[in-house]
């Protein structure tokens, strides 16, 4: 008999768990775009694992990163913040890396992030390297079940002044264009078919406009409360 998944949670606070397994989402905060013909923020990385066992008796701890904030005044972009499954007391299991700033008009590179930040041209039109991801380059479980994507290279060619766009989950962000047009940001990653499109964006989760969630899921039949939480 299955009784399909539950949400545990959309929140930072505790879990206090009974023995098991899960399947577990963990999301970070996406970056801020750069100002004055910056390139786009890259998304937070995404950590996902399917039969994660939990101890008995023990306390998780969730902390949810929130997105970067935004800048003015011709700044590069904010980094996203990281979001961390933890054992209360002891090691972080997870943890999903902050997205990449965007770069702004002048400056190269991009941040590094989750997911990478978007590149933009630099001096008299020379063409700035996007933020690399880091996600998958984490200890552990992080890495090995991360998911994360360079951002896009802007573009500075003969009377081309183009910015790149941030890197997802799913993809890559995409280099600017040789006709001023901004390269769009990269895909997130779909588990629509695992969880459906009621949970993330329609199912999609870390998009270069990422959401900032952490979501834990049990098959289990009993109706939960928000956390914390007791199974």
């Amino acid at each position: 008999m299955s009784f399909g998944y539950q949400v545990l949670g959309f929140g930072s606070g505790g879990l206090a768990a009974a023995p098991g397994t899960i399947d577990i989402v963990v999301v970070a905060g996406g970056a801020s775009g750069g100002c004055q013909d910056g390139g786009g923020g890259g998304a937070g990385g995404v950590v996902y694992k399917t039969s994660h066992d939990l101890a008995a008796a023990t306390q998780y701890n969730v902390v949810i990163g929130a997105g970067g904030a935004a800048v003015t005044s011709a700044n590069m972009g904010n980094n996203g913040v990281d979001s961390t499954w933890s054992i209360d007391g002891g090691a972080t299991e997870f943890t999903a890396k902050g997205g990449g700033g965007g770069a702004r008009a002048g400056y190269s590179p991009a941040l590094d992030g989750g997911s990478g930040g978007g590149g933009t041209y630099i001096g008299s039109g020379g063409a700035g390297q996007a933020g690399n991801e880091i996600q998958t380059a984490q200890a552990d479980d992080s890495g090995t079940y991360g998911f994360g994507n360079d951002g896009g290279h802007g573009n500075g060619g003969a009377g081309s002044y183009s910015t790149g766009g941030g890197g997802g989950a799913g993809s890559a962000g995409t280099e600017g264009t040789t006709n001023q047009q901004s390269g769009p940001g990269g895909t997130g990653k779909d588990l629509s078919s695992v969880f459906t499109a009621g949970v993330g964006d329609s199912g999609w989760f870390a998009l270069a406009e990422a959401v900032v969630i952490v979501i834990v899921l049990l098959q289990v039949l009993q109706v939960l409360e928000e956390v914390p939480l007791e199974v």
